[in-house]
């Protein structure tokens, strides 16, 4: 309910003091959830540990338990051949053999699993934890003489290694002889900014077909309730998933047919991207949920093609089935 409350003032903040504070109010919470994820994490981190430490020496007891029966069987009998086991007694030890291994493998799988979430937690916890001290400084330049203007510079900064980031994140394989994929909208709602040149005056300069732009979005925005479920808008690889310089969580996308995409502002405390680098992911899969995570103040999905480390208009290979402004 409290998280509810802080999104609300950020999505009505009318002022830069009041989107600053609304936005640490936000922060202040998501880091306190994922700080509390982190120690579940952490518990059942070593739970996982002890518990497969212990089921391996219970293993290792029975195995060395059966060969000392197997000795003393054979001294009794003066050290004559051990008598051929029946098939059913074979078979017993094999079913026996398969389901300890099964069992180890399992409990293997389990401690690797959490500790890939554990990693992941203490990513967004730092990436939070930034962003805080970001907006405390922007805080304090507001109080100052011009203190607007400086934190609209900083915002621009900010901005700018955002753009550099992505580009650098983007570069993509370019032209392949893969067959042209068929593509699906990661998200379904209303597209509230198009790609191509911007008022917006936090947008960065962007070239664009030779063109300098001073404000340049190149990527759209994709209306979405927070938690919506993103998917993978064609098959691929991921390449990359953690947050931007502004704390935006993203996955990161190279696609079978040589584009590479971006979805940004994704949940990174509640649901964070079910994804990891390097896994293959299938048309349609989800990758992450809608959030507000980095400069945003509202729940939607930020949407970015690239193609030969070139920005390209994701209405050119998305469907034309999707609502426009």
């Amino acid at each position: 309910m409290t998280y509810r409350i802080d999104v609300d003032r950020l999505m009505v903040a009318s002022s830069l003091a009041a989107l600053i504070e609304a936005r640490a109010r936000l922060a202040r919470a998501e880091l306190a959830a994922l700080r509390d994820r982190l120690q579940t994490l952490s518990d059942a981190l070593a739970t996982t540990e002890t518990d497969r430490s212990a089921f391996t020496a219970l293993v290792d007891n029975r195995a060395r338990l059966r060969d000392r029966v197997l000795r003393d069987a054979l001294r009794a009998i003066g050290g004559a051949a051990h008598p051929a086991m029946s098939a059913d007694e074979t078979q017993l030890a094999l079913e026996e053999q398969a389901a300890v291994s099964a069992a180890l493998e399992e409990r293997a799988r389990r401690l690797t699993d959490d500790s890939v979430s554990l990693e992941a937690t203490l990513e967004s916890v730092a990436a939070k934890e930034d962003e805080l001290r970001r907006l405390d400084a922007r805080s304090q330049m507001l109080v100052s003489v011009n203190g607007e203007l400086a934190v609209l510079r900083d915002l621009a900064d900010e901005s700018s290694r955002v753009t550099m980031t992505i580009s650098e994140l983007l570069q993509g394989a370019g032209a392949t002889d893969a067959p042209a994929a068929t593509w699906t909208w990661p998200l379904r709602g209303v597209i509230t900014q198009r790609f191509g040149p911007s008022a917006l005056g936090l947008e960065p300069p962007v070239t664009y077909l030779g063109v300098r732009f001073t404000h340049f979005h190149d990527a759209i925005d994709i209306a979405g309730s927070l938690g919506s479920v993103v998917t993978a808008p064609a098959s691929g690889r991921i390449v990359f998933v953690g947050h931007l310089p502004d704390g935006a969580m993203v996955v990161v996308l190279q696609h079978d047919d040589g584009f590479v995409s971006m979805a940004a502002h994704l949940d990174d405390t509640f649901a964070p991207p079910p994804v990891a680098t390097g896994q293959r992911v299938a048309r349609g899969q989800v990758i992450g949920y809608v959030g507000m995570t980095g400069l945003t103040t509202g729940p939607h999905l930020h949407f970015a093609v690239h193609f030969n480390g070139q920005p390209v208009d994701p209405l050119g290979v998305l469907p034309p089935s999707q609502s426009l402004p």
